[in-house]
């Protein structure tokens, strides 16, 4: 149910962000110097790149969890071994703020928090690389195929710290 509001809101974005490009584009080109116009042309830009991130993120949940997507409704405390164990496997993605049946429920992002999970990335051994961004309050976190496997988590709450496959 959540999905389906989830595609009208975007769609409903969508068709504002090209009403207003069209009904406002002529004014727009001609006169970008006063406020609002500089304002409206913000707006619409915003509105453009927030449709874009919601369908990318209706897209993901259409999906349904697979062996290369991941829900978590919260940021477990054994980030780090699912990290390394989608390195150690085709790459990845984890949506944080997600529960098991697909829907939504959001999470408190932060900067720090991201740049914790981007650390986890970089202190596994070796490296992982591993991108974490917020679409629509859902924590992202891309997560590549490592080059040189096995991959290690450290103190990602596994007993050995090497994490072959992921643990479901």
């Amino acid at each position: 149910m959540l999905l389906g509001f989830a595609i009208d809101i975007q769609s409903t974005i969508a068709e504002l962000s090209g009403f207003v490009k069209s009904f406002l584009g002529d004014l727009l080109a001609s006169c970008l110097q006063c406020g609002f116009c500089r304002i409206i042309s913000v707006v619409a830009s915003g509105l453009e790149k927030a449709s874009d991130f919601s369908s990318r993120l209706v897209g993901l949940l259409a999906e349904g969890e697979h062996e290369r997507l991941e829900f978590k409704r919260a940021v477990p405390k054994n980030l780090a071994d699912h990290i390394a164990g989608m390195a150690n496997t085709a790459g990845g993605t984890i949506l944080i703020g997600v529960t098991d049946e697909g829907e939504p429920v959001g999470v408190q992002a932060s900067n720090r928090l991201l740049g914790q999970i981007q650390d986890m990335a970089g202190n596994c051994d070796p490296s992982v690389n591993a991108r974490a961004f917020v679409l629509d309050n859902v924590i992202v976190v891309e997560v590549e195929e490592s080059r040189q496997k096995p991959v290690q988590s450290k103190g990602g709450g596994s007993s050995s710290g090497w994490v072959l496959a992921r643990e479901r």
